[in-house]
């Protein structure tokens, strides 16, 4: 995985972890709705420039496994990057209307970390999925609502790049196996892949 450098531009066709943490690790998302207002905003802004492969949101901080759509009107990347803003500005407005709030919801910008391997992409999955149970907001990864997890395993209708995602475990079987073997290794749940 490449460095975490925020100030270059978000390339066509590149993998990155886009995450971030809110202000002295207050709570981004106050209830359920905050959670599904985040997300419909991510979908708003986001869908006509990334695909999305994972994604966690905690009460503090979010998690998000992106490729940058390899169109021509974006290919400096300043596309993806600016609709990010866009989308955390948006967020945060209607945070602090709501909850009574006036600070931006984080200090820096979002992080970002290229991701170049199919190993390093896998990796980054269970990471991502692994990280409500890292920070004990819930018993078991699994169970976590606001995790992609449940859309990559279960029937049903996602925007997520399901197909893709599951080939690279070999399947869904590969996928779960993947996920139940990284999750009771010691060294995994002490793995750091963000700031």
């Amino acid at each position: 995985m490449s460095n975490r450098n925020i100030i270059t531009p978000l390339l066509p066709d590149k993998y990155y972890h886009i995450y971030n943490y809110c202000n002295d690790h207050n709570e981004i998302f106050l209830n359920r709705n905050f959670y599904l207002l985040f997300l419909e905003k991510y979908d708003e802004y986001l869908s006509d420039y990334l695909d999305t492969y994972a994604y966690c949101i905690l009460p503090d901080h979010f998690h998000f496994l992106v490729r940058i759509k390899p169109n021509h009107l974006f290919s400096n990347g300043l596309g993806a990057s600016n609709q990010l803003r866009k989308f955390f500005i948006s967020y945060s407005l209607c945070l602090n209307k709501r909850a009574g709030r006036s600070d931006p919801i984080s200090k820096k910008y979002y992080r970002k970390v290229e991701v170049d391997t199919t190993e390093d992409l896998k990796q980054m999955i269970m990471y991502i999925h692994y990280n409500p149970q890292k920070h004990g907001v819930c018993k078991s990864f699994d169970q976590y609502y606001f995790s992609s997890f449940k859309a990559l395993v279960k029937p049903c209708n996602t925007k997520l790049r399901k197909k893709e995602v599951l080939s690279w475990f070999n399947g869904l079987e590969g996928f779960l196996k993947y996920h139940w073997y990284l999750s009771h290794k010691q060294e995994f749940m002490k793995m750091a892949l963000e700031d």
